[in-house]
């Protein structure tokens, strides 16, 4: 039995299954706690389980398995600037990125921003990229940004705010990469005020090419939003 609830939907890698928690077992007071399980069937054994310290606020979105060959898995918590990678075997850290430096760095106003979606991995196991959900805390202005793991810098950032009707807005959920009629990528995601984006490289008529998507190098650009359509409508990439 653990202390719930879980903010995180479970990760499983092979019989291995990460998770969180509100602590180890009710009625404790550790505080958010990361366990690693394994399951052989008619069993299970803990791998660890990491209390992160009473008071600690709650995982609020998906764990993200690292494809390199360090492997371990990334967690966020709520408003908390930080991005967390642990070890498999023994939820210990391997690595911390500050995001919301990289973005304060790169010309975003002034404040706290913390991962507040759903992890979404790209490239390749030798050149991943996180594209992340970053929420002002406080504000309201939120930003999309695509992160290069290995070298923690920004790829790119992208304003939740600036064509539309709203004076602000933060993203919602998950980024999802699609193309359009001509093979471009375009990255595709919900506004929490507004409605769905479609984010390409370059202005309006322009989309994402494979080699400004997934650079060499990680020199930062700013995206631009393509244009947004209200749901309930349907819009098809053109």
């Amino acid at each position: 039995m653990f202390h719930g609830p879980s903010g995180a939907s479970p990760l499983c890698v092979g019989n291995d299954v990460y998770f969180d928690g509100a602590g180890i077992v009710p009625g404790d007071d550790v505080g958010t706690t990361i366990f690693g399980v394994q399951d052989n069937g008619s069993s299970g054994v803990f791998l660890f389980q990491q209390a992160l310290g009473a008071g600690t606020p709650p995982v609020t979105c998906n764990f993200a398995l690292d494809p390199r060959s360090v492997g371990g898995f990334w967690h966020q918590i709520e408003y908390d600037p930080n991005i967390y990678q642990r070890d498999f075997n023994t939820g210990n850290l391997i690595e911390t990125i500050n995001v919301s430096n990289l973005l304060t760095a790169a010309g975003a106003p002034q404040t706290t921003y913390w991962m507040d979606g759903a992890f979404s991995t790209y490239g390749t196991p030798n050149q991943p990229y996180f594209i992340l959900q970053e929420a002002a805390h406080p504000g309201n202005l939120g930003y999309l940004a695509m992160l290069d793991i290995s070298s923690q810098g920004l790829v790119w950032t992208v304003p939740m705010a600036g064509n539309d009707t709203a004076g602000y807005d933060s993203p919602g959920g998950d980024a999802v990469l699609v193309v359009d009629s001509n093979q471009n990528p375009v990255v595709v995601m919900a506004g929490r005020q507004t409605a769905a984006y479609f984010i390409t490289n370059g202005g309006p008529d322009s989309s994402f090419f494979p080699e400004h998507f997934f650079p060499g190098t990680a020199q930062l650009r700013t995206a631009n939003k393509r244009h947004h359509q209200r749901f309930p409508e349907r819009h098809a990439l053109q």
